[in-house]
């Protein structure tokens, strides 16, 4: 409970799990102390954002309350409490009132109303209704719990300062900004010597005053604050997330995110638009980052190792088609034991905050870096619809602050409503994968709307450097006009795609990587038997391609067919960067697991990602009777999106026909993998750039496993492709970094050549827009 209370959040896990174990071994089950040990648990949970581990756990020790000691007694009205203040996290206000009422009744009746259990009731009431907007309700419950509080807590307690917090918001939202002031200040005090600065306690009220002063437009004082509460949060973050498995960090990190507040009225003051800046370059790709980092700390010497290979086991299992339901729950919960027990191995990672002088020093000359943010506007305190947004750094050009030149400017772009900009991406994709004739009008109409604002204030730079967020992360960016006039982005500029700008200062401290082997895998035996080569699939578009066939299929049958062509690409490039060659029923998941740290690992075969529970198989009575529902069912149910994307090989039609491979390689156990020091992996294959989005995360499929892995870049599609086209294309692309160009400017000139190409077919966005790069731009010395 004191490490709970101190934020250090895994310290206090470990031990709640001992108290319980001993508790339930020795008293059962229906004893009060077992109660006492689940609560605290549950507890825990809600804090770590994990609700629902939380809420069976709280409900399973109110139960056992209700039976030992009915519902008249204090312990069953802290269970109610509890409860309450739950359902109140997760918005069901209803429930949450209802229970609040039970725990207040009893405790009033029991304490009367000078107690501290009756006043932690009352502040949550008083708190309820202020979300609900019911504000003349809440003041007074707010200030009763504060009088009982400062009475019976005294006035430098955290308890206290809790609801001096929650008053202090009430009155903000009421205009009475001098006792918001004062409360507000009153609070972050207690907080900071309590807790010191890394505790979501003093995080949130350093912001909370910080947003305060920002309304009164006292801006000095609200950036100093919010810059403080920023590097707190990110600190504390830091420090408690790498220690929490990986299915539960993105709860986490949503629980303790500094808000979009930070976004809304960003032209108000120079200092906003540095603090937004350095805000998106610390927070975006952040837990890619940390499990990135640990993945390399894992494969060092020493009793992680072990656990690290037992891991690895475990995500083949759960990745394993022939894993029922029950099964895969059990391999998820040994999962979770091992990364614990494993990251509690590993030697802590450093807190990392990067500057933006940081970034500026590893930016090339004439380059800008441009952050695009998904976000809610907060205006007139309330959230709107949300909107895109473009923070660009141009270290080329100074602004002004206090009457002095900055050594950068940061302009920031508004591009409109969320909803306006996606259904723009909608309809530019739905006509490029269709072929159809509109879709450069529909592409340039979608970079008018995010490529020309940004052109017009940043002419003279020629490289950029792009963070895409949201739905922006589907956007083949090379085949955007909107620059000028009818020209693309990509005649006019060189795009660099990243993650994170932080990427820019790792690349730059990347040590050279040694002379690997590289690998090819192509046309694997998907049949595993004998190779059944199925007719060839015309594309349905409004052009044709002579006997080709998609490298992937549609969900009415999902039985994978041979590529032909894959093989023909994979002779060709293993020729022409030395690799070593597996196809048929060679080219099998099992060898690429296998493969450590390989210089180039090129994939060429059949890719998918799949959409939580496709809602279109159930509908295909004929696929239901065939031996191929279940791959597809597997995938298409399973909550993680590292297991709803992966590359197809050798013996996918026939999973159950090898007992250590089932012919499937998904992201998940991509992400176990060791590719540190790997260059390049290209999957040339269909969507193997999709995967579920999250904003400030990017991409949740292959592209984040296959970073996560060590790769330093990776070429993807973002569509599904052609068999022949795509062969062309990848000799071609490949004959260029040979010849010492950039795996950027290889691309580049690859599809440049195919928007001139003698076949009109490939002229196509369809064709030769389909990947991208992203990551590490430059050459690889073959």
């Amino acid at each position: 409970m004191l490490y709970k209370n101190l934020g250090k959040y895994e310290k206090a896990e470990s031990l709640f799990n001992q108290s319980l174990e001993i508790r339930k071994r020795i008293l059962g089950l229906e004893h009060p102390d077992t109660a006492i040990s689940i609560l605290n648990l549950g507890e825990l949970y809600k804090v770590l954002g994990e609700y629902e581990k939380a809420e069976p756990l709280i409900i399973q020790s109110l139960e056992i309350r209700k039976r030992i000691y009915g519902l008249e007694h204090p312990y069953t009205a802290v269970a109610f409490n509890n409860l309450g203040s739950l359902y109140m996290d997760l918005g069901k206000y209803e429930k949450a009132e209802s229970l609040f009422n039970q725990s207040l009744e009893i405790r009033k009746r029991i304490f009367g109303l000078e107690h501290p259990d009756t006043a932690s009731t009352l502040n949550n009431i008083g708190l309820l209704y202020e979300s609900l907007g019911k504000y003349e309700d809440a003041e007074p419950l707010l200030k009763q719990s504060l009088e009982i509080r400062k009475k019976i807590n005294g006035l430098d307690h955290p308890d206290t300062a809790i609801v001096l917090s929650n008053l202090g918001s009430l009155y903000e939202s009421l205009g009475k900004y001098k006792d918001s002031e004062s409360l507000f200040n009153q609070s972050m005090i207690i907080f900071e010597k309590s807790f010191g600065l890394n505790h979501p306690n003093t995080t949130t009220s350093l912001g909370n005053l910080g947003m305060f002063y920002k309304t009164l437009g006292q801006y000095e004082k609200s950036n100093k604050l919010l810059r403080s509460s920023l590097i707190s949060n990110l600190q504390f973050i830091q420090r408690e997330l790498p220690f929490l498995p990986i299915s539960s960090r993105i709860k986490f990190a949503d629980r303790y995110a500094f808000n979009d507040k930070i976004y809304s009225n960003l032209d108000k003051n120079i200092n906003y638009k540095e603090l937004a800046m350095f805000r998106i370059i610390n927070t975006k790709g952040l837990l890619e980052e940390i499990e990135k980092s640990q993945s390399q700390l894992k494969s060092l010497e020493g009793p992680q190792k072990e656990i690290a290979n037992q891991l690895r086991i475990i995500n083949q299992k759960i990745s394993n088609l022939k894993v029922d339901q029950k099964q895969i729950k059990e391999f998820l919960k040994e999962k979770e034991k091992l990364e614990k027990k494993l990251y509690r191995l590993l030697p802590q990672l450093k807190t990392r905050i990067v500057n933006i002088e940081d970034l500026i020093q590893v930016m090339p000359n004439n380059s800008i870096l441009i952050e695009y943010v998904r976000y809610y506007p907060y205006i007139n305190r309330g959230w709107e619809s949300p909107r895109y947004l473009a923070l660009v750094l141009d270290p080329s050009k100074k602004d002004f602050k206090n009457g002095n030149a900055s050594k950068y400017k940061i302009h920031v772009v508004d591009l409109g409503l969320a909803e306006t900009i996606e259904n723009k991406i909608h309809n530019a994709l739905r006509a490029t994968e269709g072929g159809l004739s509109d879709a450069p009008q529909l592409l340039k109409d979608l970079g008018e709307s995010i490529i020309k604002p940004l052109a017009a204030i940043n002419k003279e730079s020629k490289t950029w450097f792009i963070t895409p967020d949201g739905e922006l992360n589907k956007i083949p960016f090379a085949a955007l006009g909107g620059y000028e006039g009818d020209q693309l982005l990509v005649d006019k500029i060189k795009i660099r795609l990243l993650t994170t700008g932080r990427e820019l200062i790792d690349l730059q401290t990347t040590k050279k990587s040694k002379k690997n082997i590289s690998f090819v895998f192509a046309n694997p035996s998907f049949e595993l038997e004998k190779e059944i080569i199925s007719k060839a699939q015309p594309i349905k578009s409004s052009f044709e391609l002579n006997n080709s066939q998609i490298r992937s299929i549609d969900l009415v049958d999902f039985k994978w067919a041979s590529l032909p062509g894959t093989e023909k690409e994979g002779k060709i490039i293993a020729d022409t960067i030395s690799a070593r060659l597996f196809v048929e029923d060679k080219a099998t998941a099992k060898e690429i697991i296998n493969i450590k740290n390989p210089r180039v690992l090129h994939i060429a075969s059949h890719s998918f990602y799949l959409n939580k529970q496709e809602k279109n198989f159930n509908s295909f009575k004929n696929l239901l009777k065939s031996k191929y529902i279940k791959p597809l069912n597997y995938f298409a149910n399973n909550e993680n999106p590292l297991l709803r994307s992966g590359v197809v090989l050798a013996g996918a039609n026939n999973p159950e026909l090898k007992k250590d491979d089932d012919g499937y390689l998904t992201a998940l156990e991509i992400t176990q993998l060791d590719w540190n020091g790997t260059e390049l992996v290209v999957v040339s294959g269909c969507d193997s750039g999709s995967g579920d989005i999250k904003n400030g995360e990017g991409i949740y499929g292959l592209k984040r496993a296959i970073s996560v892995a060590g790769s330093k870049s990776s070429l993807l599609s973002l569509w599904k492709v052609d068999d022949q086209a795509t062969a062309v294309f990848m000799k071609s692309y490949y004959e260029k970094l040979v010849a010492g160009e950039g795996r950027a400017k290889a691309l580049i000139n690859t599809q440049r050549e195919f928007r001139n190409h003698n076949n009109e077919n490939f002229r196509h966005p369809y064709i030769w827009a389909a990947f991208q790069l992203s990551g590490d731009w430059r050459q690889i010395d073959f």
